[in-house]
């Protein structure tokens, strides 16, 4: 593995390494975002924050939010394998916007990066709605990378009011315990605000992903979508994407 930039702000080192075709950013050693633009599939955590996209024919995603952005690797995966017209994303870290912009190329003209606090642009936020919000914002501290905010009612409420009518919200979770927190599972106002839910897992690492859906979306338009592409055609044996989808049964 090769360092292509290494520096120490504030305290916090940044580093850029290459691993074959594959380039990744690392903070403090937390390994925050990797991509390959031979393979926009990664086989890890950011692929299972993509995958919910497919759930929906490509010109129903016109607006897209990020938040979370680290060096952007779910941003470069969302334009490659469908056309929005706006992603927004939000990053507290100037440092990583700047590492997306420079070293992952994320400088598509229909992509706007934000330096703020995303829990704070969202309590301000009043424009356009999304038709797709990925929530995964996540601290660095102490080497292990935890959730920023509980996914409780509040939360899911504020993020649900900014999606459309037929939205999607996925959410990022560290594991099984943190997953079974979501106020999916024990608030009914959220409960009736979604039609479809499903988790995504990979043996990778330990990260649910759930993908809560206003509309009713089905597994076999995911799937199908899917086989579209060589690089997510789980049939093919070069296929690097490895995933399992369940459904979740929230009792509303």
């Amino acid at each position: 593995m090769t360092t292509l930039w290494k520096k120490r702000i504030e305290g916090i080192l940044y580093e850029v390494r290459q691993a074959g075709h594959s380039r990744r950013l690392y903070t403090n050693g937390v390994f925050h975002s990797q991509f390959s633009t031979s393979n926009p599939i990664t086989g890890s955590i950011w692929d299972l924050l993509l995958l919910p996209a497919f759930f929906h024919p490509p010109e129903q995603l016109n607006r897209i939010l990020v938040l979370g952005v680290g060096g952007g690797t779910v941003i470069r995966q969302l334009l490659h394998f469908f056309q929005p017209q706006q992603i927004v994303g939000i990053e507290i870290c100037r440092h990583h916007i700047d590492i997306a912009r420079r070293y992952f190329g994320v400088t598509h003209r229909n992509v706007q990066l934000i330096k703020d606090d995303a829990i704070q642009w969202v309590n301000h936020y009043q424009g356009e709605k999304f038709d797709l919000i990925i929530e995964d914002i996540f601290s660095g501290e102490n080497n292990d990378p935890t959730r920023v905010i509980t996914p409780n009612q509040k939360w899911m409420t504020q993020l649900f009011n900014l999606t459309t009518r037929q939205g999607m919200l996925v959410m990022n979770h560290a594991g099984q315990e943190e997953f079974k927190t979501s106020a999916a599972f024990s608030a009914p106002t959220i409960q009736k605000r979604i039609k479809s839910a499903f988790h995504f897992t990979t043996p990778t690492c330990d990260n649910i992903v759930a993908a809560y859906s206003k509309q009713i979306v089905l597994r076999k338009t995911l799937t199908d979508n899917l086989l579209e592409s060589p690089f997510t055609n789980t049939q093919l044996s070069q296929c690097r994407l490895r995933y399992a989808l369940k459904k979740i049964n929230l009792n509303n």
